[in-house]
């Protein structure tokens, strides 16, 4: 739409719009990603932490019992925190990658098409290219010179010289 709405102008400006307009439209799309691309990179932290927190407890809890308490049932459920945490923060982080990825893809998918209808219709413009300008410049030229039609009954010949004016 930028484009055809500058048909007419020089090339360059041409160029220069629609480099702004995709740009624009670039930041746009890639704003909808990024949360995506974001919970792909925090999640999995998020359940390292939840793994390290149910590591430090098992082992805190199973080092302060008492003596002849059942070790192994403490440091589990400590375990089980853990891989609990880390598959929730798996669990997000990658279908958010997946998804990110294949948005991104679609994304430069379509620049490159517009890009590809862009290179097929800029040389059809060029044709156009200052030409708005020069119509009009025709145009004002024309209206200045124009002939009043002719009287009722009146027969002018194409071609034929105008007859000369009556002072």
């Amino acid at each position: 739409r930028t484009m055809l709405l500058k048909v007419g102008r020089p090339h360059m400006e041409v160029e220069h719009a629609v480099a702004e307009a995709n740009e624009r439209e670039a930041a746009r799309l890639y704003s909808n990603v990024r949360w995506l691309n974001l919970a792909a990179g925090v999640t999995p932290l998020l359940g390292l932490l939840g793994t390290v927190q149910g590591m430090i407890m098992a082992f805190f809890r199973t080092a302060n019992l008492p003596v002849g308490a059942n070790k192994a049932e403490y440091l589990a459920e400590g375990i089980y925190v853990a891989l609990v945490t880390t598959f929730a923060g798996l669990s997000v982080a990658i279908p958010a990658a997946v998804l990110a990825h294949l948005f991104e893809g679609r994304i430069q998918t379509l620049f490159r098409e517009m890009d590809e209808t862009l290179l097929a219709l800029m040389p059809q413009l060029e044709r156009y290219e200052g030409r708005l300008r020069v119509s009009r410049e025709q145009f004002e030229s024309k209206t200045h010179n124009v002939q009043p039609p002719p009287a009722p009954g009146e027969v002018r010949r194409v071609g034929a010289p105008e007859p000369p004016a009556h002072p």
